[in-house]
């Protein structure tokens, strides 16, 4: 019978520098398209795309934060700590990429609370969480394991005579 994965209790790096490179990468789209519409609208291109890429960079770091505080799996479900006393049950914890020493997680709230995006993102490394880096692996990928109760002799010879 398969046991339930390890308790996880592993705190969240800051993830800064993937909201940077979430930042970059917006920015850079918004180069690409303000450079688009300037060559199309005949604007000068310096201001377009200057304008395009600081819009994308703000937008990079004010609608993907991260996530931030603690991250615990009690074999049954994940908790979000976000704070000195608070926890949140999550309603999921996806991996969304595993890259063998980075992960990246999509969690998402229990029903009835809405955070924004649709779910808050982490990355974590491996130098990040440090021992319970494979601890937390197994747990994401096995997740919580459904016990079945153990039948009474009469039923399993119930059950025989019936095949």
């Amino acid at each position: 019978m398969p046991s339930a994965p390890p308790a996880v209790d592993v705190v969240l790096p800051s993830g800064r520098r993937e909201q940077l490179l979430a930042a970059a990468a917006y920015a850079a789209t918004g180069a690409i398209v303000g450079a688009w519409l300037a060559w199309h609208a005949n604007v000068p291109l310096p201001v377009l795309v200057s304008l395009a890429a600081a819009l994308g960079g703000w937008l990079g770091l004010h609608m993907l934060r991260p996530m931030r505080g603690r991250l615990r799996w009690d074999g049954e479900r994940w908790w979000h700590l976000p704070g000195a006393g608070t926890e949140h049950p999550l309603h999921s914890l996806d991996l969304m990429m595993d890259l063998g020493g980075w992960l990246l997680l999509r969690a998402r709230l229990r029903e009835g609370r809405r955070w924004p995006m649709r779910g808050h993102w982490c990355g974590i490394s491996s130098h990040d969480v440090g021992s319970a880096w494979h601890g937390l692996r197994v747990a994401l990928y096995q997740g919580p394991v459904r016990m079945q109760r153990p039948q009474a002799p009469q039923a399993r010879r119930a059950v025989r005579a019936a095949q």
